[in-house]
């Protein structure tokens, strides 16, 4: 979630409150705010389980003291699965590496958090309104994902539904910390053995998991004592009954046991292998009770003579050992994964995969893409292609096991190590195979196309079934060897950008070469395919065209690809538009060679050739056998509204199916007829609106809108059919519920981010019950230009100096807030916002000219536009990464304290929020390739507000080896850096000659004064500032060799990466001045600097390009090389300072890095410095569907472009002008088209053109150089002829098939004209 700068029609800018969105619930246990889901206590599961009445919903829960303290609760139904655990299928034919059979096909354990799990309450994985979530998907090498922050004996049921479809147990943890066992856990587990201790009580545990979906139970045995081996034995007793139940309903069941504590109750010591003091924990094949999880030093000699000797004895399958992998630690030593490989000592065992507490490690490193929300999911599936897959996300690579330890370009994947598996196999007469590719999540949800809802959501057990290899690509059908993998690869990957069903779709790119065929290898099956049932594919052609194919192979003849003609997809030459969703379907049928053909199927895939520049997405692909049963409708059992603010109510519904099974039994939605569910809501008085789907029978909705305010609102739910054809019908609560209060926003916005003297702007509160409020601005010398004296809640007004004015929202009030630089007043020269003036067609007025045009008719749209276009100083893009350069060269006293001081300007375009209060960095030095944690809290850090709102919350100094306490200075929530806003920021670091140090932080020229500073930041004190000064830290450490100044930027396991434009640093040598800050912020004259400018960067000039560096990381096997690119040397008494935009290269050691300058973004700079590097130029762009555009330009105040529609009907024509300032869009009045009437032939400028048989003939008049390109009404070239012609002779293409067609006319390098023409 970010605020970010929004516009409406090009002008607005929209900041609304996110806190609708988010999973909402108190952030410490004072706090009394209600929990929009209340997760169960992890230590109170023998209560929840003793309170547990077979066929009744709970409605009791516990709080962190155990039964002492108990309340209500209502949210059961979030933590129970209702998709069972699909079996795995075997067929060692479509393995890739058909050796890895037995002991050598390793499981993995996933032990890691699914969600972010940060502080007193969690979202983990349960469904909210926030598209940056974690939506985890590479099932097939994961056997067991034990969600670390999944209470013990309960896993959210939305992310248990995703892991069971895809054959993948799931459970909850028991983490008991590294001490003497808590009390509270102590009661928990001697609850467990009290109720194990009776076949009534042992069976009501098992009943109980088994119903709520968990396939077992884990455990983080890190306690040191207060349990005994008798305690410990009846533990054990339990685990081996708990399996044996599960294993009469499903085909594993697992237990994981870290291996900590022991047979005798407690940890003996740490580093053990399976030992014989864990015989009994782990148990024998005849009972076995856990798999082991090892401690993380597996790797000697001695615990593998341990590890062997175990399953001597115990006779279990040794791939119930997971060798444990720290990945918190950073990336793993060679040596370890080496073992893993054919020939090394582990190379039978399994892998456990633990890190961290609150999030999964890999799930942070998604930011590498790119910080956007887009790139971040983008991102994070890359990351697991790379860890699961590798490298090169091609499992057909054979990459050297312990080259690269972690996720990169170069690391094996755990692909090398294990085979992909799947659980695609069940019998289609149950349940049809249908998959949209969406992993449950999205910018807006989408049915057959079309936006149903228009927001970001989130919910993993919405996950469609997932592609079993990522991505196996070959240029023959099943090619399994290195050679096979095409020397051009296509590519695949996941795609937000539209969806047939869902919020997301598959996305393939590239290029055939001639001749070639590629395959991408989809899904591991066995279906059995039956005479009449019906192969779906759903596809939108994008860019470019090709040859595409649906192809099989059957059991027993796995790499005869079967590929007969009716399995055409799309083919060159076949008529179609581009960005058009279009359907194929196949019938199995007893006809020979040309049609599909019954038999178990054991590979479905897609298959690519004469592929020219292709971008296609896969919106569907399915098996499908008759029609399912509509399923009944859904009983409701209860709703509520859980908050109405700004952006609408946010909403809980739970509900209950029809159904036979017997109390305490599990019901599946297949049991009830049903696949998922649409969750509705109407607001009384308006129409009702769709809000997701969901797997579970209890659902969230957010953002239901209320445009007139009303607070009742119904709540509905409809249960979908296994094949999705048909629906029960809309269950409503049985009267419109009552809302609670309004939450009154208090975000501003202005329509405007770059505003010119004398031009009219808006400045208004965003919530429209807000009551009417004073909102003034004021000038840099703290006067009052303009106010609405709080006579409504918006200021209407206009400023004619140039410059940045600050906002004061509700003024005079508690509420008073001021946001820094909020309207900026520049330069005509600088360019300003474009505006669409008037839109034409064929040069009238668009609003009065006639719209009706036939298909194939040439139509000229324009418009006319403002001034917009202007030059000035040139600034860097921050793109989620970082800001900064390395010390060492800027000269400022590295090994001592000497006094510096720091100057930049910078404009925020986007904030996270994120979860951790110091993942968004402000400022900081540190040494990225040092240990944890001065590798990310070194010298200094800073850090801004996770809850995104600019906030410069507090600056940290570190203490030295004397006193390893930090000294914190903390800010006011007016200390802070707005959106879309140019703010100067100055940081001066005034060492006195004792080496006591005092900071000050300047915006814009004016110093803030810290509410509270001292050692510490939890002890810190407003008795430390005095009269507006913070008292001087005493001695502190200086600075040291290695470390980078960095701006902007995210910090820690979990980092938040702002976006920003930054614009003239300055290094200041010693104390900056109030002078020096004043000149700094009028822009530094890079001739005649100040004599005490250490260092300018003003961004105008060339930057330097490939240096090379090589840093070892602290603790590292191997020192890591980066190239350098994309530096700004400095300017002032040093001038071979590098500075730029840089992004890091991760390291061995935890949390570990190197630093590497890339090339700059550009974009408009600061408009109060000089600066003549970057220009600002309007470009026009238009929009539409059925179309082809040509001949398509403009500038700020004029342009044009040609639209020929190829298709009847209404058509919308959207214009948008663009440049660095920002953007406005407009849409033409609706476009009527009407069937083809044209001629075949045209006759204009000496040129005659006609068709005859599928050619196309031009005779000229005059003689010259002509290029002539004939294009369907898709866009795309279909024939092209470039040659002299004298005069009266004639040119001759071949076009094919019959349609409309757009002739371009391009003679002696000037375009002569456009034409169309029909070819019957």
């Amino acid at each position: 979630m970010k605020k970010t700068l929004l516009f409406a029609g090009g002008l607005a800018l929209v900041a609304v409150a996110a806190n609708a969105q988010q999973l909402r619930g108190p952030e410490t246990e004072s706090d009394t705010r209600e929990c929009y889901v209340t997760w169960p206590q992890s230590y109170s599961l023998d209560q929840y389980i003793n309170d547990w009445v077979p066929g009744q919903p709970m409605t009791k829960t516990y709080a962190s003291e155990r039964a002492s303290k108990s309340g209500t609760w209502e949210d059961e139904e979030f933590f129970i699965s209702r998709v069972k655990l699909r079996p795995l299928i075997s067929n060692v034919a479509t393995q890739i590496d058909e050796t890895m059979i037995g002991s050598r096909d390793k499981k993995l354990v996933f032990w890691v958090p699914c969600g972010m799990s940060m502080g007193y309450f969690q979202t983990g994985s349960l469904p909210n309104g926030v598209f940056d979530s974690e939506v985890f998907s590479a099932w097939s090498y994961v056997t067991h994902f034990g969600n670390w922050t999944s209470p013990y004996g309960w896993v959210p049921g939305g992310f248990a539904d995703a892991a069971h479809k895809h054959g993948v147990l799931v459970s909850g943890l028991a983490s008991v910390p590294n001490a003497s066992m808590p009390n509270a856990w102590r009661q928990c587990f001697l609850g467990m053995n009290s109720l194990a201790s009776t076949d009534e009580g042992m069976e009501k545990i098992c009943k109980f998991l088994r119903y709520h979906g968990s396939d077992g139970i884990s455990y983080n045995s890190e306690w040191l004592g207060n349990w005994s081996k008798s305690e410990q034995t009846e533990l054990n007793t339990m685990h081996g009954k708990l399996i044996k139940y599960l294993l009469q309903y499903q085909d594993r069941a697992e237990n994981i046991w870290y291996g900590g504590a022991n047979d005798n109750g407690a940890v003996s010591y740490w580093g053990e292998g399976l030992g014989s003091r864990f015989y009994n924990t782990f148990g024998y094949s005849d009972e076995p009770r856990t798999v082991f999880f090892s401690n993380y030093n597996w790797n000697s000699s001695s615990y593998y003579a341990e590890d062997k000797a175990a399953f001597e004895t115990t006779k279990r399958d040794t791939r119930d050992l997971y060798l444990g992998l720290n990945m918190q630690g950073g990336t793993r030593p060679a040596s370890e994964w080496q073992q893993h490989d054919v020939g090394g000592q582990a190379q039978d065992y399994s892998i456990g995969l633990w890190g961290a507490h609150s999030n999964n490690m890999l799930f942070p490193a998604r930011v590498n893409a790119g910080g956007s929300d887009l790139l971040k999911q983008k991102g994070y599936q890359e990351v697991l292609e790379q860890w699961f897959t590798n490298g090169k996300r091609n499992p057909l690579h054979r990459m050297e096991v312990g080259v690269t330890k972690g996720a990169g370009p170069t690391f094996h994947g755990m692909s090398r190590l294990m085979n992909a598996r799947s659980a695609y196999g069940w019998d289609l007469s149950d349940e049809p195979f249908i998959t949209y590719f969406s992993l449950g999540n999205g910018n807006c949800y989408r049915q057959e196309g079309k936006v149903m809802y228009d927001n970001e959501w989130y919910n993993i057990g919405m996950q469609d079934y997932t592609p079993t290899w990522r991505w196996w690509w070959a240029d023959k059908f099943l090619g399994k060897e290195e050679a096979d993998v095409p020397a051009n690869s296509m590519s695949a990957e996941f795609c937000w950008d539209d969806a047939w069903d869902g919020g997301s779709s598959l996305k393939i790119s590239g290029s055939t070469a001639d001749g070639e065929t590629q395959y991408l290898h989809l899904f591991k099956t066995q279906f059995s395919v039956k005479n009449n049932d019906i192969i779906t594919i759903r596809y939108k052609i994008l860019k470019g065209n090709g040859d595409i194919n649906f192809v099989y192979s059957k059991v027993g003849s796995e790499t005869e690809e079967v590929t007969p003609t009716r399995t055409s997809i799309h083919k060159i030459g076949k008529d179609f538009f581009y960005d058009e969703w279009n359907v194929v379907e196949f019938k199995v049928a007893p006809r020979g060679a040309t049609a599909l053909s019954s038999g178990d199927w054991a590979v479905l895939g897609l298959k690519f050739a004469n592929a020219q520049d292709l971008e296609v997405l896969i919106g569907e692909m399915s098996i499908k056998r008759g029609t399912s049963n509509t399923p009944q409708m859904p009983e409701i059992r209860s709703g509520k509204i859980l908050s109405d603010v700004v952006s609408g109510f946010d909403a809980k519904l739970f509900w209950t199916m029809p159904n036979s099974a017997a109390a305490g039994d599990p019901v599946y939605n297949i049991d009830v007829n049903t696949s998922y569910f649409e969750l509705w809501a109407q607001v009384q008085g308006e129409e009702p609106q769709f809000m997701g789907t969901t797997t579970s029978w209890a659902g969230l909705m957010f953002k239901i809108k209320n445009p007139k305010h009303s607070n009742r609102v119904r709540l509905g739910v409809q249960a979908v059919s296994l094949d999705h054809k048909s629906k029960s019908g809309i269950s409503w609560t049985s009267d419109y519920l009552t809302a609670p209060a309004h939450e009154v926003s208090e975000e501003v916005a202005i329509d405007k981010s770059c505003i010119k003297p004398g031009e009219e702007f808006r400045v208004w509160f965003v919530d429209e019950l807000h009551e009417n409020a004073t909102l003034t601005l004021y000038n840099n010398l703290g006067t009052k230009v303009a106010s609405n004296d709080g006579a409504s809640r918006e200021l209407v007004t206009s400023l004619n100096e140039i410059g940045a004015y600050d906002l004061v929202a509700n003024e005079g009030t508690d509420k008073e807030t001021r946001y820094s630089c909020y309207a900026q007043i520049s330069d005509f020269s600088v360019g300003r916002l474009p505006e669409i003036e008037t839109l034409t067609f064929n040069g009238e007025n668009a609003e009065t000219a006639d719209v009706t045009f036939g298909v194939g008719e040439t139509i000229k749209a324009g418009y006319t536009g403002r001034s917009a276009d202007g030059q000035g100083s040139r600034a860097m893009r921050l793109d989620y990464k970082f800001f900064g350069g390395p010390i060492d060269n800027m000269n400022i006293g590295t090994g001592d304290c000497k006094s510096f001081s720091v100057s930049f300007w910078v404009r925020p375009l986007s904030f996270p929020v994120a979860s951790d209060e110091e993942s968004v960095n402000f400022f900081g030095i540190e040494d990225r390739t040092g240990s944890w944690p001065r590798n990310n809290w070194g010298y200094v850090w800073s850090f801004l507000d996770p809850a995104g709102s600019g906030h410069i919350t507090h600056i940290v100094k570190r203490g030295n080896s004397s006193n390893s306490k930090e000294y914190a200075y903390f800010y006011p929530e007016t200390t802070k850096l707005s959106v879309g806003a140019w703010t100067h920021v100055t940081l001066v670091f005034d060492y006195d000659s004792s080496r006591a140090l005092l900071m000050k932080l300047y915006l814009n020229g004016v110093y803030q004064v810290p509410t509270k500073s001292g050692m510490g930041k939890d002890v810190a004190s407003e008795d430390n500032v005095i009269d507006g000064i913070p008292v001087r830290g005493p001695n502190r450490e200086g600075l040291t060799s290695g470390e980078w100044m960095h701006i902007l930027g995210g910090r820690g396991s979990n980092p938040g990466y702002p976006d920003a434009l930054i614009d003239d640093v300055v290094i200041w040598d010693g104390v900056a001045s109030d002078e020096d800050i004043a000149k700094a912020m009028t822009g530094l004259d890079v001739n005649n600097l100040p004599s005490n400018v250490k260092c300018f960067w003003d961004f105008e000039g060339e930057t330097v390009d490939g240096v090379s560096e090589t840093r070892t990381c602290s603790g590292a096997t191997a020192p890591t090389t980066v190239v350098h690119n994309g530096r700004f040397m400095s300017k002032g008494q040093v001038t071979d300072a590098p500075f730029g935009t840089f992004q890091i290269a991760t390291g061995e050691g935890e949390g570990a890095s190197v630093p590497c300058h890339i090339s700059p973004i550009y974009e408009a700079g600061c408009p109060y410095v000089k600066g003549t590097g970057f220009k600002v130029e309007t470009k026009p762009s238009w929009s539409t569907r059925q179309a082809t555009i040509s001949n398509a330009n403009g500038t700020d105040t004029e342009g044009e472009a040609q639209v020929v529609y190829g298709k009847d009907g209404d058509k919308t024509l959207t214009l948008t002008l663009e440049n660095s300032w920002g953007k406005d869009t407009r849409v033409y009045p609706v476009i009527q088209l009407d069937a083809i009437n044209g001629v075949a032939a045209d006759e204009a400028d000496g040129m005659n053109a006609y068709t005859v048989n599928k050619t196309l003939f031009l005779e000229f008049a005059e003689g010259g150089a002509y290029e002539v390109s004939v294009y369907n009404m898709s866009g795309m070239l279909v024939g092209r002829d470039a040659r002299s012609i004298n005069a009266g002779e004639m040119m001759h293409i071949s076009i094919g098939q019959a349609g409309v067609y757009v002739v371009s006319v391009v003679k002696d390098g000037k375009e002569l004209r456009n034409i169309k023409i029909v070819n019957k």
